[in-house]
């Protein structure tokens, strides 16, 4: 970054509102496995950055929700894109969080990794396939915690009717794709609060599920690792 006088990234000294970039190195994986090999593996901070776009949408939405005449005025309508924009983005960086820490597992257990190409590109449809790898890797439930998301199919339906909606995450940015058409079909409504009420257990549960692949993976390794010395030491005894 060029240094010279700024005006909008200005560092006043002041704790108070001070943001500090934190994506220099991600989070580091490092355990041994049975070979002794170590694993490093660092990963993006993609759930960190989740959570600040999904705690943002949440502000904005319980704000509107105490406004009893939200709805009703054509400008609201705008005003709402912006909420989508924000629980897209958290989605898109969930899976891909989910994608990333459990990259390691489903190394170990022999699956397929994780196409690059989809983890670069903004379309959700395209993440899914991926992320149910790292969910059969660690044999977990896909319940998670609401009527709405108890099975795969219900996930996959939920993100597969957002991406139709907004296939790379334009809709809701501009008021026309790059070919020039209407970003959004004419007359399209729904209701804000049941996408937010939908959206927001899914999120903290792909948030939640991100780092246990983290824990796990560790666990999985250390565990590999242990399993490995202890038939060095008894080859050694014999």
């Amino acid at each position: 970054m060029r240094r010279e006088r700024r005006s909008l990234f200005v560092d006043t000294s002041s704790i108070q509102g001070m943001v500090r970039t934190n994506t220099g190195s991600g989070v580091r994986l490092m355990a041994k496995t049975s070979g002794g090999t170590e694993l490093v593996q660092r990963t993006p901070e993609f759930s960190l950055f989740a959570a600040g776009f999904h705690l943002a949408a949440k502000d904005i939405v319980r704000e509107l929700r105490h406004e009893q005449s939200f709805g009703s005025r054509g400008l609201d309508d705008f005003r709402a894109y912006p909420v989508v924009f924000l629980y897209r983005h958290a989605l898109e960086l969930q899976l891909k969080s989910v994608i990333h820490f459990g990259a390691g597992m489903v190394a170990l257990k022999g699956r397929p990794a994780a196409s690059k190409k989809a983890l670069v590109d903004h379309q959700l449809i395209a993440l899914l396939d991926d992320v149910e790898q790292v969910f059969a890797a660690y044999e977990w439930s896909w319940d998670m915690g609401v009527d709405h998301a108890r099975t795969r199919e219900d996930f996959r339906r939920i993100v597969t009717e957002f991406h139709d909606v907004d296939s790379r995450s334009f809709a809701f940015r501009y008021p026309i794709g790059k070919d020039g058409s209407p970003s959004q079909p004419p007359m399209f409504s729904f209701s804000l609060f049941a996408f937010a009420e939908c959206l927001d257990p899914i999120l903290e549960a792909l948030g939640s599920y991100a780092y246990a692949a983290y824990e796990e993976f560790q666990n999985e390794c250390e565990m590999l690792f242990e399993q490995g010395q202890d038939q060095m030491d008894h080859g050694d005894g014999e």
